[in-house]
């Protein structure tokens, strides 16, 4: 019986290996970024069971949950059932997360009722532009929430937690009120920004939005954000149990040597430009009215990453500066500043724009305001104190 048992763990073992690790691994030819993401949750693995089931669990339940949306042929929005545990799954970690949003994706794409693609013309290339792009821009969104608000909240949270002297329960407890507070903003954050964000869905379409698909996170948003806390502490309690465990703590860092990115050569920070511009536009598209608003935006962000890699990043003042600055400050400092920018904005533009553009130029300001308190890491310095010229 021992044996047995001991085959079947290693077995877990492995397959949690393949999951949290190697996968992770292997996307780093394509982006140091995904080694990152895909690996966020590898602490599960404390318990194997948990670490060899739990993306796949993740994967079926975002596939039964886009397969079937409530109310029907509404967006997951008009659903916040659907949207907190989606939610939940990525705040445990972004890994989750995204083994989540690859089986809702794949559970919408095939199965989901899409109101939009049913009142769209029959043309394929015209469902293509006018539905699916939306379609893909609401999975971005989706994505936002599952995976890239819990890897800041986590990012942020391990930042500050290093830089204060405490130990044992003192930091567990402090780290789950900062993860707390992280998770369950970021909720309340994103409820607030759905209505607009999931517009082109619908206006793309020549439909005014469904009212079902607007009104569950503007009237009860407080609630993704209440979650957001509860899994945020969640996650510190069962990550701190899982890291007092040596074999657990040596996987965890070796996996991070691993899957450590690699400096990034002149194609793929360009690549990530691109990317990260198409990226945020479509996040915009409910806030840009025709296609020349899109293009002029796109530039204007690309300019914007541009100006960050090329031009902020050899700021060398600058980058100690913020260096030294906890990631939470500087989140704060960004969202005074988009604060300050929509107070500014949209009461100068008021009376004489009633159309979304003053909140596309929110956007821009906060876009902005971001790439300049997070700067690139500067360029690798040769042994001999020079740098190494960017290829």
């Amino acid at each position: 019986m021992a044996s047995r048992g001991a085959e079947r763990s290693g077995v877990l073992d492995a397959v949690g290996d393949v999951l949290w690790r190697r996968l992770p691994a292997a996307g780093r030819q394509i982006s140091g970024t995904i080694p990152v993401v895909a690996g966020d949750g590898q602490y599960l693995c404390a318990w194997p069971v948990l670490g060899a089931l739990a993306p796949l669990l993740a994967l079926a339940v975002g596939a039964a949950l886009g397969s079937r949306v409530v109310p029907s042929g509404t967006p997951f929005t008009a659903s916040l059932v659907t949207v907190s545990v989606l939610f939940a799954l990525g705040g445990l970690g972004a890994g989750l997360g995204v083994w989540a949003l690859v089986g809702y994706a794949l559970g919408d794409l095939l199965f989901g009722p899409h109101v939009a693609l049913r009142l769209a013309t029959s043309s394929l290339a015209a469902q293509l532009v006018w539905a699916r792009i939306p379609q893909l821009g609401s999975y971005v969104m989706l994505a936002l929430l599952m995976v890239g608000l819990p890897l800041a909240a986590q990012t942020a949270r391990l930042d500050t937690s290093l830089r204060l002297p405490l130990s044992g329960a003192s930091r567990t407890v402090v780290d789950a009120g900062l993860h707390a507070i992280l998770l369950g903003g970021f909720g309340m954050a994103w409820a607030l920004a759905a209505a607009p964000l999931i517009r082109p869905l619908y206006t793309w379409v020549g439909l005014m939005p469904d009212v079902r698909a607007i009104a569950p996170l503007q009237q009860q948003g407080q609630v993704l954000a209440i979650f957001g806390a509860a899994v945020g502490v969640a996650r510190v309690v069962l990550e701190d149990r899982a890291l007092r465990s040596p074999i657990v703590l040596e996987r965890m860092l070796l996996a991070a040597a691993e899957t450590a990115p690699a400096e990034p050569g002149a194609v793929r920070r360009y690549a990530g430009i691109v990317a990260s511009t198409l990226v945020t536009t479509l996040l915009a598209a409910g806030v840009l009215a025709n296609l020349a608003q899109g293009v002029a935006f796109g530039l204007a962000v690309a300019g914007i990453l541009v100006a960050r890699d090329r031009g902020i990043s050899r700021i060398r003042p600058w980058l100690a500066l913020t260096s030294r600055l906890p990631i939470v400050v500087r989140l704060a400092a960004g969202l005074g500043v988009t604060w300050w920018a929509s107070q500014s904005i949209l009461q100068r533009m008021y009376w004489i724009d009633r159309s979304f553009l003053p909140l596309a130029l929110v956007v821009l300001s906060s876009v902005a305001a971001f790439a300049l308190l997070f700067p690139p890491a500067p360029p690798v310095q040769a042994d001999a104190g020079e740098r190494v010229p960017a290829p």
